[in-house]
């Protein structure tokens, strides 16, 4: 069923694997810089979908622990991460890592944080954390701003925000309570240049887009198609996504 959140995602693992954007590089150094992160650091990568994150961490020499519930969407990180013999697939929720104590020390999550039962999950990645580790939480967002493109696409995506109620960023999830005491944010620039194909792709990817057969599948794409000519310069638009970073800790059990 829709309604259950790890269901969202069937049948998008495909486009999610092939365009959804990654995160820029600067990631891993700011957490190396502020945060202690060493290539022998363990993680948790919660909610880790087809590998995205994860084999950031994992080229960076760090033992991840993917874990995802969405039988699909695992399937592709195993698959893109197959010559990663650091990289542990984990058929698992964020409320039930199945990780034993003290596991990791850092327990992160890419657009995967809105979806989770946070009590449960913050109870859970409490247990799963070693003493002194950070959750790291992410989103590659859209940054509000005035341009054309951005108010076209705010009224695309009310038009055909199917099911969407619990798609919701990470400002309106009161992320300051999930954590103990102080939580950072950082902000770096993340760019997306997209042809037609990656537009359309990256929009059917996600969980709320019409699926193939919807009576609102072909006219959706009838109207991204126009969006995209609208903007593209010479068969490419560029988005400027932008990487949020809310970094904390939690209280020790």
């Amino acid at each position: 069923m829709l309604d259950d959140p790890k269901d969202r995602f069937t049948g998008k693992g495909e486009n999610y694997a092939r365009y959804r954007p990654s995160y820029p590089a600067e990631v891993i150094q700011l957490l190396s810089d502020e945060y202690q992160l060493t290539a022998n650091a363990v993680i948790a990568d919660v909610g880790s979908g087809t590998g995205i994150l994860s084999a950031m961490f994992a080229a960076n020499g760090n033992l991840v622990y993917g874990i995802e519930p969405n039988d699909e969407m695992r399937r592709y990180a195993e698959q893109q991460l197959a010559d990663e013999a650091n990289f542990i697939s984990v058929a698992a929720a964020a409320e039930s890592t199945t990780l034993p104590d003290d596991t990791a020390a850092f327990v992160t999550a890419g657009q995967a944080f809105h979806w989770f039962d946070t009590e449960k999950a913050r109870a859970e990645f409490s247990r799963i954390l070693q003493p002194e580790g950070y959750v790291v939480l992410l989103w590659n967002s859209v940054p509000r701003d005035d341009s054309a493109h951005f108010a076209a696409l705010e009224s695309f995506n009310h038009k055909y925000q199917i099911a969407r109620s619990r798609t919701k960023g990470g400002k309106d999830l009161h992320i300051s309570d999930f954590f103990d005491g102080e939580v950072r944010k950082h902000t770096i620039p993340n760019p997306h240049q997209m042809d037609w194909t990656t537009y359309q792709g990256r929009f059917l990817s996600s969980s709320w887009a019409p699926r193939p057969g919807a009576d609102l599948y072909r006219p959706a794409l009838a109207d991204l198609r126009q969006l995209f000519d609208q903007f593209q310069v010479s068969g490419t638009l560029i988005e400027p996504l932008v990487t949020e970073l809310f970094v904390g800790q939690l209280p020790s059990r």
